[in-house]
């Protein structure tokens, strides 16, 4: 019974991997508690011993018409632990860090008489004070035992730099009129599966969530997803913030920037944003800057100031751009820089 158990969640794991590989995260639900994959249904053929089952042929009921009927799926849950792996078997991402930073840090290592800021070595000091009573009378009275100065040893503390990975990732997200509910949905779909990878490739993240539309504000993870679209789209706002907190207190980082929006200038304020944007790039601040871009019959000056970048700053600034909900999904792979292929 546990070979049969072991034998399907296999065949499900594979299932999972072919969808991931077809449909990008088409089919994923993220919930409070997990992930949900649709997939079509899984049976362990059973073959019975003895029993005729007909010969081969299509036989005559047999129909080669497609039916109007909505598909058969069983639905999986993984936790997100589960969700994450099964994610990287089939596409080798990974949020790369840019270096180590210095952290000071206390050990005890060598043990002295005399210090400044005594910690004593209880062990060491107890075997001197054991040691000086035996020589000085083996005889003495042992439930009177008291130490003395020079008893006493210490820990000398060290001071020493560790080192560490700090990482800050920032969404920036348009929630402006123009996007749809089904864009809505993808965005929260993808920055969520970000989410997920950065915590497990950094010990010590921090994950700062800005929306904008014609004003730009820093949300808590709950209003963020559930967040609605309304109003026009202006980037300065959420890019400034962004570059501020950059300045204050994330220099020091690894910095990734993952931002969706559809490009279009409500404010006209696109080549105010490259101004910005540039010295950051120049002075080599982000591991990766990701922009995804949803195609609208409307300009898009963000989405050409953005295609610049990308020209001038690659692989720091990535620009992709995607049709619709599915399109942004089965190639998520390419928000990162890569086509989704398997390494070898």
């Amino acid at each position: 019974m546990e070979m049969e158990k072991a034998r399907y969640l296999e065949i499900i794991k594979r299932r999972i991997r072919g969808e991931l590989k077809g449909y990008g995260l088409k089919h994923v639900e993220i919930t409070k508690k997990g992930v949900i994959i649709r997939i079509p249904i899984t049976e362990i053929p059973i073959f019975t011993y003895g029993v005729e089952v007909g010969g081969e042929g299509e036989g005559k009921d047999f129909s080669s018409q497609p039916g109007d009927e909505p598909g058969e799926h069983e639905f999986v849950e993984l936790s997100f632990e589960e969700y994450i792996n099964l994610l990287l078997s089939v596409w080798p991402i990974k949020l790369r860090e840019k270096e180590k930073l210095p952290r000071e840090d206390w050990q005890s290592r060598s043990v002295v008489r005399r210090i400044k800021h005594p910690i004593v070595h209880l062990r060491k000091t107890l075997l001197q004070a054991i040691k000086r009573k035996m020589l000085e009378n083996p005889e003495s009275d042992w439930e009177n035992f008291t130490f003395i100065k020079d008893d006493f040893w210490f820990r000398s503390p060290k001071k020493r730099e560790k080192l560490r990975s700090q990482a800050v990732v920032f969404f920036l997200r348009d929630v402006s009129g123009s996007i749809t509910e089904e864009l809505l949905k993808a965005q929260a779909l993808v920055f969520k599966t970000i989410e997920l990878l950065a915590k497990r490739d950094f010990k010590e993240v921090e994950v700062i969530r800005i929306v904008h539309d014609i004003q730009a504000q820093i949300l808590d993870e709950e209003s963020f997803y559930k967040i609605t679209s309304s109003g026009g789209t202006e980037m300065k706002n959420a890019i400034e913030l962004m570059s501020n907190l950059i300045n204050e207190e994330y220099k020091n980082y690894d910095i990734f920037v993952f931002q969706m929006s559809d490009g279009e200038d409500f404010s006209n304020d696109a080549k105010l944003c490259e101004e910005i944007l540039r010295p950051l790039f120049e002075e080599e601040v982000f591991n990766l800057f990701s922009y995804i871009q949803f195609e609208s019959n409307a300009p898009q000056p963000y989405g050409e100031m953005f295609q610049r970048l990308a020209s001038d700053y690659y692989p720091q600034a990535l620009f992709n751009e995607v049709s619709d909900f599915n399109e942004l999904l089965e190639n998520f792979p390419k928000i990162f820089g890569t086509e989704g292929k398997d390494e070898k």
